[in-house]
């Protein structure tokens, strides 16, 4: 080995550095290199993290490393992506649009370019995130699957929280064609239309769609 090298165990690391060996988790090596790992679903609350073993509240650990990464220097941040966003893989709601929504202001906010890259599946409020990187630094590999779909919430209670709640979720809804059709650059008409079904496209179709700027392939 080199006088760098990396033997991984779990989510744990061995890592071996001038011949001094130390342990480091994997996601404080990844953000010490500027990369931010979203590799799990937008959970809105304990009970639905629990149930989902999710465990933790990725949107807060992820606004914190942006904000802990922007602090650092203004250089581009990476943010791998694998992730049904606010969704299950059928649609059904397990989290709010704000939760995406919050990362993608925090996202805008920051002066550092974010570069976003697509490995496994983006979809939902995830291909949101994923088509707001920084303009020519939105890439996939090739068998991703890269899915436009609006959740399915449910809605109870009485009739005026009932309207209440469907107020919110078409607000919400609107938000997220509205950032889809800037950063894809396709009318709202279309975004609401193709979003109105689940609506799977490979990593080819989306650079297609615009949706990212590239493909690597292995060379």
């Amino acid at each position: 080995m080199g006088a760098d090298s990396a033997v991984c165990s779990a989510s744990f690391t061995t890592v071996v550095k001038y011949g001094i060996e130390s342990m480091s988790d994997l996601a404080s090596i990844l953000l010490s290199e500027r990369i931010i790992y979203l590799g799990m679903a937008l959970a809105s609350d304990d009970e639905t993290r629990q149930s989902f073993s999710l465990g933790m509240n990725v949107t807060q650990l992820m606004i914190a490393q942006l904000l802990c990464l922007e602090f650092e220097s203004n250089s581009a941040i990476t943010i791998y992506i694998n992730s049904t966003g606010s969704t299950d893989i059928n649609s059904n709601a397990i989290g709010h649009e704000t939760e995406a929504f919050a990362i993608y202001d925090t996202i805008r906010f920051i002066e550092s370019p974010v570069h976003t890259f697509c490995v496994g599946v983006a979809m939902g409020t995830a291909t949101m995130l994923l088509a707001c990187g920084a303009s020519g630094c939105r890439a996939s590999l090739p068998n991703a699957s890269i899915i436009l779909n609006q959740p399915y919430n449910y809605v109870g209670g009485s009739s005026t929280d009932i309207n209440i709640q469907v107020e919110q979720l078409l607000l919400s809804r609107s938000i997220m064609h509205e950032i889809l059709s800037i950063h894809i650059g396709k009318s709202l008409q279309q975004i609401r239309s193709d979003c109105n079904r689940i609506h799977h496209l490979t990593a080819y179709q989306a650079l297609h769609y615009g949706i990212i700027d590239d493909v690597i392939a292995a060379p």
